[in-house]
């Protein structure tokens, strides 16, 4: 008897494809992706595409709805979002969790018995306290989880929170800011943590914190470390025709020099068919 695929193929006269071949990605894409992946090709008829380093400071200006914008973090993208919305009026969706509940409550907890006045204060020396605590113990990868969650807070309180009056206004604006809707990319900019991003694509795709893949912390277990791989390669195959390394450093001079390197820092190392000659 035939099976299901077999009568699927004949009664819609579909096409085979080799599950190797790409059928959505540029073949300078394709290249990238293929050191995680070596039996990765590209459709003969692929586009070249393009891949090339932008600045953190000039993604505000560029995006457009319609774009994809990739973390591995939450922090970055919330920054990015609240750039986009209010200097450029380029409006966005959030697509990691249900972040206004999130900020909302987190704020709430922050605010609970302290005067308006001390909350930043009181964010920041929280954070500082129980990142170092998490690195004292060795515990890095929760200790970057903790930063980021409360440094999604920073960003909110930068550009909602300081010209509130109180908790309560604050709340109100993060609501305001963050409004519960449908994606549409005919209007929106889609931020999205890259574990978000599977099965999704862009023709522009940006890749915040490019340096920083694949992630990887002391103490990790090898299953663990793979899966970050694994996310990495998602990231590089997610768009149609542009792809923007767009790397993630606080200190000037380092970003200068992340700027000059290959793909703005990607660690194409830990690739299984990089030889340190491709690029």
């Amino acid at each position: 008897l035939p099976s299901a695929t077999d009568t699927i193929i004949k009664l819609f006269n579909a096409k085979v494809l080799p599950l190797s071949e790409s059928q959505r990605c540029p073949k300078s894409h394709v290249a990238l992706a293929s050191l995680i992946s070596p039996q990765m090709k590209a459709r003969a008829d692929a586009i070249d595409g393009t891949c090339e380093l932008m600045h953190p400071d000039n993604v505000k200006s560029s995006v457009q709805p319609g774009d994809l914008v990739l973390c591995r973090f939450v922090a970055p993208l919330i920054k990015l979002f609240l750039e986009a919305k209010f200097f450029n009026k380029v409006q966005g969706v959030v697509r990691a969790r249900d972040i206004a509940k999130e900020m909302k409550g987190f704020a709430r907890q922050i605010g609970e018995n302290c005067k308006w006045s001390q909350f930043h204060s009181k964010l920041v020396n929280q954070k500082k306290d129980l990142v170092e605590r998490y690195r004292a113990s060795g515990q890095l990868t929760q200790a970057d989880a903790t930063e980021d969650r409360y440094q999604c807070l920073e960003y909110c309180y930068e550009f909602l929170g300081q010209s509130a009056g109180s908790l309560k206004e604050f709340v109100e604006a993060i609501d305001e800011a963050f409004p519960v809707e449908e994606e549409d990319r005919m209007r929106h900019v889609i931020y999205s943590s890259i574990h978000s991003a599977k099965g999704d694509e862009s023709q522009k795709v940006y890749i915040v914190g490019i340096n920083l893949l694949p992630y990887y912390r002391m103490g990790m277990l090898n299953w663990q470390f793979q899966q970050e791989i694994y996310a990495t390669f998602v990231a590089l195959t997610r768009s149609k025709s542009a792809m923007y390394f767009v790397p993630m450093e606080r200190d000037s001079v380092e970003l200068d020099k992340l700027m000059q390197l290959p793909c703005a820092g990607l660690k194409m190392e830990y690739f299984e068919g990089y030889t340190g000659e491709q690029l």
